[in-house]
């Protein structure tokens, strides 16, 4: 008993100092961000407070499914910093239907696909520079496509490896956050649900998702 005890003890210990670390960390964000403002870098203080906000968003996972509302403001401050970071190299569209803003999805699973886009996609491509994101409400499936005009890549192992939900040697470099993201929908919905892609060299890549069109709470994976 006095050993369970210890464990019970150590857990709620851990747990303190997890919050301890982030409570930190956010007054020093802001230390910096009221900084910037007084020196007048409005644009530097408006990314810190954008990046204060996606780390909140990132260490609070109480609520693993969310609205797709609320996972698109997360992106657009996410796209807010990539484009400060990348002096708007690229341009974005995000075209929802309406009857998708309600629907709930697994937390922090667009990001990654338009991280992916960025970093992977149009990094090294000359000229302009797009990413596209679609959300539709079809019968009884939300489905979400990630495209962007790039360098385009290899796909036939990465789809062989998500469609049978593997991570393996192609996890490293692109794959690693679409992996990631597949196998969170396979666990929630089944496997009958996950990531596809489509790519073309010197063309660019598109990534599509497909989930339950959900609009109440259920599993909390």
């Amino acid at each position: 008993r006095q050993r369970q005890m210890c464990i019970r003890d150590r857990a709620k210990l851990l747990s303190l100092q997890a919050q301890v670390n982030p409570h930190f960390m956010f007054n020093a964000l802001e230390s910096v961000r009221l900084r910037a403002l007084a020196k007048g870098e409005k644009e530097t203080a408006g990314v810190i407070k954008y990046m204060a906000r996606m780390l909140r968003n990132l260490i609070e996972w109480e609520r693993n499914i969310i609205t797709l509302r609320e996972e698109l403001r997360f992106l657009d401050e996410f796209l807010y910093i990539q484009n400060y970071r990348f002096e708007d190299e690229f341009s974005y569209d995000i075209d929802v239907s309406e009857a998708a803003y309600d629907c709930l999805l697994p937390k922090m699973i667009l990001q990654p696909l338009v991280e992916n886009a960025i970093n992977h996609g149009l990094r090294n491509k000359r000229g302009d520079k797009e990413i596209r994101i679609e959300i539709k409400v079809k019968a009884d499936k939300l489905h979400i496509c990630v495209a962007d005009n790039g360098v385009g890549m290899e796909v036939t192992e990465i789809n062989a490896s998500l469609r049978k939900n593997e991570i393996g040697p192609v996890e490293q470099g692109t794959s690693i956050g679409l992996h990631n993201i597949n196998a969170r929908l396979k666990i929630l919905y089944g496997k009958q649900y996950g990531i596809y892609i489509e790519s073309k060299i010197g063309e660019g890549t598109r990534v599509h998702m497909t989930l339950p069109r959900n609009t109440e709470e259920r599993d909390h994976v």
